[in-house]
This record gives structure tokens, C-alpha cells and sequence, in this order.
């Protein structure tokens, strides 16, 4: 963010993948910055040189905005993970259209971002390794869960991270995914309350 030969790069790069998937969304990451960036001496020289940044988090939403510009130009719409909210930009707020992909766990309740539509991902984690959230709680999401009916939320996905499975064909990684999947697909699309069965139980009503 701080290198502007990288930042060209990174335009290139997205708008050649723009156009290889044909959906509205097209999500460049935007995770989150490193603990030790605020330190860094490029961090440090960008604040004190930019005119249009005055604080971390303007470096962040500024390349959020300058990817967003290349991403709207093939018409879609930006998606990215939440987070950069956090930080404080006075000067650069991230582009309203922008999607927020909300991953910090609020359950899919309601909206945490203001002025952005957003899509919940938090509790629904498929991780098969060795880390956090290994798989999602099926029986929660079918019995407890409700899909918020907020006009800015877009909806709820199911996001598979396989950071230590890197090993596995699709087909494993597809299996994994599949009960949930199925369970959110009902719960997101039917919006009424669960009904009094399980899902092995028999086939769903026409």
C-alpha cells in the first residue's frame, strides 16, 4: 500500500481477473494489515508525506478506493473482509457501493458496518486443519439461526479456508462443505421459522 510500483501491479493484476468470473462481486481480500505495519518505516513516511493521509487507516482505504476504481470499471461491485473500519481514516472513507464480507462472528444478526451492505460469513467457517472453527454447527445453524432481513445485508455466505490442507483434491474440500452449505441455502432463501424436523428426516416440501 505504501509502494506505489506495487499498488500498479496490483490494479494490473485485478483488472486481468476481473472479467474471468461472471458475478456482480469481485472481492480483492483486504483482510486485514499486519500488527507490525503501523511501525513500518513505509508506513511512517506515507503519513508524514501524503497530503491525503493524515492516519493508519487512510493508507488502507485509499488502496481499498484505488482498487474499488479498477473493479466498478468492469461493472462490478468491490467486496472485501471487514476490518479496516477499525482503524481511523478521517480522510479516506472507503467507497460507499463497496461490500463488506463480514467475518468477525456477529452471527449474521445485523449489520456492523454502517452505509455499506455487507454479506455475514462470521460463524459459518469451514477450516479442516488444525486451526480455529473447524466446521460449522449444523445443528445451530438449523434450529437457532436466523438470517437478518436488514435491507444492507445481502445475504450470508460460507467461506472454506484451508490454510493447513493444502493437500486435499476439490472433492474434499467439497464434501466438507456440503451439509452446511445445503442448511444455509434453506435457512438464507426460506426466512421462516425452522420447521419442527430434522433435515435427515425426509425430503423438504415442494
Amino acid at each position: 500500500m505504501t509502494s506505489q510500483k506495487a499498488v500498479e501491479k496490483t490494479k494490473e493484476i485485478v483488472a486481468e481477473f476481473a472479467d474471468w468470473f461472471d458475478a456482480p462481486l469481485f472481492s480483492i481480500g483486504a483482510r486485514r494489515c499486519r500488527a507490525s505495519w503501523p511501525t513500518a518505516r513505509g508506513s511512517r513516511t506515507t503519513c508524514a508525506s501524503s497530503p491525503d493521509v493524515s492516519t493508519l487507516g487512510d493508507p488502507l482505504n485509499r488502496y481499498i478506493n484505488t482498487l474499488d476504481d479498477v473493479v466498478t470499471s468492469h461493472g462490478k461491485r468491490t467486496a472485501v473482509y471487514n476490518g479496516s473500519e477499525h482503524l481511523t481514516a478521517p480522510r479516506q472513507q472507503v467507497h460507499a457501493p463497496v461490500v463488506f464480507l463480514t467475518w468477525e462472528g456477529h452471527g449474521g444478526a445485523e449489520p456492523q458496518i454502517p452505509g455499506h451492505d455487507e454479506i455475514a460469513i462470521g460463524p459459518f467457517y469451514v477450516t479442516p486443519n488444525n486451526y480455529h472453527h473447524l466446521y460449522p454447527d449444523q445443528s445451530w445453524m438449523y434450529d437457532d439461526w436466523q438470517p437478518s432481513a436488514a435491507a444492507d445485508m445481502l445475504g450470508s455466505g460460507l467461506p472454506n479456508w484451508a490454510d493447513y490442507n493444502l493437500w486435499a483434491e476439490d472433492g474434499y474440500s467439497q464434501q466438507q462443505m456440503a451439509g452446511a452449505r445445503a442448511i444455509l441455502a434453506d435457512r438464507a432463501w426460506n426466512r421462516t421459522p425452522t420447521p419442527t424436523r430434522s433435515p435427515a428426516s425426509g425430503p423438504a416440501p415442494p
